[in-house]
């Protein structure tokens, strides 16, 4: 009805080009075209005012087909409104096809599609909010722990402590919990429950005395510390604390002299003093001790100076042979104190076949021969003075002579030390040939020694291998075929006590110019 409408104007108004072209023709009044155009717009409008629902009805569905759509304007029923350009246009679907392909609408659509909905921009910002606040947080608890000196191994539970508390902010707000009711708490609520384990002196001068005990778990295979008791200490003298320790065990009926294997305390005069000490005290009633008086009556008996057997130490490799020397001083004793003591006790059989066997002696000789020789090479590094002009004669001295105890003399006289096969058992001695100490061939000579021909092959064996281990450890440290090694054997002129026969240190710099 629209077209039709415009048509009809459109030719009243050729109509009217008509008549003033041919003047024989009717011209139209120009109240009559007013009058039609009026009658035209007013025909149109009335149209689109009975059409508005049926308009309306139909761009109900656009915001499904296009989202940035609205199905409604201001401007009217029949324009469409864009909410990318925020404006309103005329026209229907194919409009709106024109409408999305312009330059404009394609800018602020990319401009819509880079831009954070407002409902996630509140949710970034608590976000970093949150983080900000945990790092603060951390940073709060790490000055804690430094500023009281705490160990940084509590962090790992006061983190747990705080995230254990309640989240409401009013309990958290409301908390007070300073020195004196902390004090109170632990005294007062909890103090029943356990109890400080320390050794301290407060305030008021009273002193504890923490006693731990150490045990053999026997179903776990375990051994632990545990806390015994906090004891008030009223008289702080070595009889005092050793009076203390010692009622505190029978009253609840503690064998202690039985049990009792070690003690261990602090530095103390009073705790560890060599004359009169708990140490002291606690020795006269431990049966460890009534041990060594009765190991220290078989030395009288046998004429034996009442030394003390030494403890090998894993750093002081000088002190070994002491130890070894020791034992073979106190060996008879030692027999006959573990004699005496299995008759006794089964638990001391072990001990008494070990020391009572033939080759127990000899295997001490034999370490008694054979430690001398490496000893003195350690002394020689150890040594204050520089010693640089003996090594090489120090060290080839001790290599030839554990060579010889255990290979063919002929082949090492025909061979240079440094080309000797040390390994090669093709020049190894026989067992029986084969040289470990003069006490020990003496035992080996002997007929009251009985020593079947199974065990003297072990021994001789173990010997052997011994010899060519330490052939072995001298060799790679030590390596003599090595120029460098070769060149110390030329510095004899730097001894002080050979200066005199040393006429001029010429040859000795021709000889190391040529290694």
């Amino acid at each position: 009805m629209i077209i039709i409408s415009l048509i009809i104007f459109k030719l009243a108004n050729c109509k009217v080009q008509t008549a003033k072209q041919t003047p024989s023709r009717q011209v139209c009044e120009p109240s009559s075209y007013k009058y039609l155009t009026f009658i035209v717009l007013h025909n149109v409008r009335m149209a689109s005012s009975n059409d508005e629902d049926s308009t309306t009805r139909s761009t109900k569905g656009w915001p499904k087909k296009k989202p940035y759509l609205q199905n409604y304007s201001k401007k009217g029923a029949r324009y469409f409104h864009c909410m990318f350009c925020n404006d309103s246009y005329l026209g229907g679907l194919s409009a709106v096809a024109k409408h999305s392909k312009t330059g404009k609408h394609a800018c602020n659509a990319k401009s819509v599609a880079n831009t954070i909905p407002i409902n996630q921009m509140q949710q970034v910002s608590n976000n970093i909010t949150t983080d900000k606040k945990v790092k603060e947080a951390e940073i709060k608890v790490a000055m804690f722990i430094t500023e009281h000196n705490i160990a940084f191994l509590t962090s790992d539970h006061l983190i747990s402590l705080i995230k254990s508390l309640s989240s409401e902010s009013n309990v958290i707000n409301k908390m007070s919990c300073n020195r004196t009711k902390a004090t109170a708490i632990v005294t007062n609520v909890i103090g029943s429950i356990f109890n400080f384990i320390d050794e301290s002196t407060d305030k008021s001068s009273t002193k504890h005395l923490a006693i731990v005990v150490r045990l053999m778990d026997y179903d776990e295979y375990k051994v632990r510390d545990e806390f015994l008791s906090l004891v008030e200490v009223k008289n702080c003298t070595a009889q005092g604390i050793y009076e203390l320790i010692v009622n505190f065990f029978l009253k609840y009926s503690v064998p202690y002299k039985k049990n009792l294997i070690a003690f261990a305390s602090d530095g103390a005069n009073t705790m560890f003093g060599q004359h009169h000490s708990v140490k002291t005290l606690l020795e006269n009633d431990n049966y460890s001790f009534k041990r060594q008086l009765e190991f220290k009556e078989f030395q009288t008996f046998l004429e034996i100076k009442p030394h003390k057997l030494l403890q090998p130490s894993q750093t002081r490799w000088l002190a070994l042979h002491d130890c070894n020397t020791r034992i073979l001083e106190q060996l008879k004793a030692l027999k006959l104190y573990f004699q005496a003591e299995h008759l006794i006790d089964n638990k001391a059989s072990d001990l008494y076949l070990r020391v009572s066997n033939p080759t127990f002696e000899l295997y001490l000789n034999f370490l008694d021969f054979v430690l001398p020789i490496l000893t003195s090479l350690n002394k020689l590094f150890q040594h204050e003075k520089p010693q640089i002009y003996h090594l090489y004669s120090k060290m080839a001295s001790a290599y030839k002579t554990i060579l010889d105890c255990y290979m063919q003399s002929n082949y090492l006289e025909k061979t240079d030390l440094e080309k000797v096969q040390y390994r090669n058992p093709q020049y190894f001695l026989k067992n029986d040939e084969i040289y470990v100490g003069g006490k020990c061939m003496t035992l080996l000579s002997e007929t009251d020694y009985k020593l079947s021909s199974a065990e003297k092959k072990i021994f001789f064996t173990n010997c052997l291998n011994f010899y060519v281990e330490c052939s072995k450890q001298i060799f790679q440290r030590f390596p003599f075929h090595s120029p460098k090694i070769m060149c110390l054997k030329y510095l004899s002129f730097l001894n002080p006590k050979e200066i005199k026969n040393t006429m001029s240190i010429a040859p000795q710099l021709i000889i190391s110019k040529t290694f």
